[in-house]
């Protein structure tokens, strides 16, 4: 993944909220008041053939058995066409407990597709 276009996203998973980065509401065409997204706002946006994999990955990654992970997953825009995404993450914040609170990704554009 190179540096030129990242796409990140701030998960707090205390709150489930998601903040993204600006670009995401052009590429998504989106409007900018739907910045205040949670984890369901995203798993209703992954192709469905793509939102399994995703979801175990997350899992893998959250429950520490992966300290950084790469994903790969499509993500429909406003007009029904599925953009292709690679993106890394990694936690930056621990609870004493030592569970996740708050992941990080980066996200880069890899293709567009219709429906």
């Amino acid at each position: 993944m190179n540096n030129e276009s990242f796409y990140v996203w701030d998960w707090n998973l205390q709150t489930g909220a998601i903040a993204l980065s600006p670009n995401w509401s052009e590429s998504l065409e989106m409007e900018n008041e739907e910045s205040g997204r949670s984890g369901k706002w995203l798993s209703s946006r992954i192709h469905p053939e793509d939102l399994p994999i995703v979801l175990y990955q997350l899992e893998s990654h959250l429950s520490g058995v992966q300290e950084q992970d790469t994903f790969f997953f499509r993500l429909k825009n406003n007009e029904s066409k599925y953009l292709s995404f690679e993106s890394k993450g990694i936690i930056v914040m621990q609870n004493l407990d030592g569970n996740p609170e708050h992941v990080i990704w980066a996200s880069q554009l890899i293709e567009c597709r219709a429906g």
